[in-house]
């Protein structure tokens, strides 16, 4: 399959270059940079450079300390993303930002997940109760390598500039089986 690069990967990237640039400084950004174009992949795609993005961490930091440190980038990416895609994000709108902030909350969650992260090959389904949002991936071929953890920073951050500041726990779950293709971010709607 032939992965098609836009304009809209290109600013999904440059938003989360922003972020590692935050966490890590200018001298990692630019070893992941030199490692991804002599893989040929400065044209790829979103989720294939946040997966690969995620492999260069994981090979250098372990994979649990890379994971904590995926949040982290996710997290400042968010203010990066929001500013590239304000105009499909809707945010600064008064529609949305008189919205009650539990709606407020689902919607904003549910134009990242459709006008920001779909379009760069993410694909998530989002479920919401009393008690919390949830995105569910459900990618056989991502599953297991693709970092949701980085997406779990990016809506745990959303999540609070969206509610004013309140901090919302986050829970990524992890595949039981090899073969379960299903990953769940959970953030808790109450905020602490």
């Amino acid at each position: 399959m032939t992965e098609l690069f836009t304009s809209h990967d290109a600013a999904f990237i440059s938003a989360v270059n922003q972020g590692f640039l935050e966490i890590f400084g200018q001298q990692e950004l630019d070893a992941f940079t030199h490692q991804e174009s002599q893989k040929k992949a400065s044209n790829c795609q979103g989720r294939k450079y946040v997966t690969d993005l995620s492999q260069f961490l994981s090979e250098k930091y372990g994979r649990e300390e890379s994971e904590g440190l995926l949040i982290s980038v996710g997290c400042c990416a968010y203010r990066f993303l929001k500013s590239a895609f304000d105009n499909v994000l809707g945010f600064s709108t008064l529609e949305f930002r008189l919205l009650p902030t539990r709606r407020r909350m689902e919607e904003g969650a549910r134009h990242m997940v459709n006008n920001v992260l779909a379009p760069t090959g993410i694909q998530l389904q989002q479920h919401s109760d009393k008690k919390a949002i949830r995105w569910t991936l459900k990618d056989p071929q991502t599953c297991g390598e693709f970092p949701t953890t980085l997406v779990g920073g990016i809506f745990h951050e959303l999540l609070t500039d969206i509610s004013g500041g309140k901090t919302h726990p986050l829970t990524i779950g992890k595949p039981v089986n090899a073969g379960d293709h299903q990953i769940e971010i959970r953030v808790d709607s109450s905020a602490h």
